[in-house]
């Protein structure tokens, strides 16, 4: 019976590595939140409303609460407020760490 192999990445470094990378990715993301709010919801925020309306569902993007930490998606009778955890900005951070320890390790 054969047993299956991992890669070579699956070591003690990979794992300190991938959790450095993973530290600094948040650590970034605590300094420039309100950069990520431009370069990061809104774009994300605004593809949802758009996909939102190519489906038939009229959505309003209301930016006004950025400030804040979330964008609104407003519907008939119904309002979304897209967070960047919902948005998904952390599953970035962990491929992101991964894809950069794979490449540079």
């Amino acid at each position: 019976m054969n047993r299956p192999t991992f890669p070579r990445t699956c070591g003690p470094g990979f794992a300190v590595l991938f959790v450095t990378c993973l530290g600094l990715l948040s650590l970034g993301f605590s300094y420039g939140e309100s950069a990520l709010r431009r370069l990061y919801l809104y774009p994300v925020s605004l593809s949802a409303a758009a996909l939102l309306d190519l489906l038939g569902i009229q959505t309003t993007l209301d930016t006004a609460s950025m400030a804040e930490g979330f964008c609104a998606l407003v519907m008939e009778g119904v309002v979304f407020q897209v967070t960047q955890e919902c948005a998904g900005i952390f599953a970035l951070f962990i491929y992101l760490a991964g894809d950069i320890v794979k490449c540079c390790g």
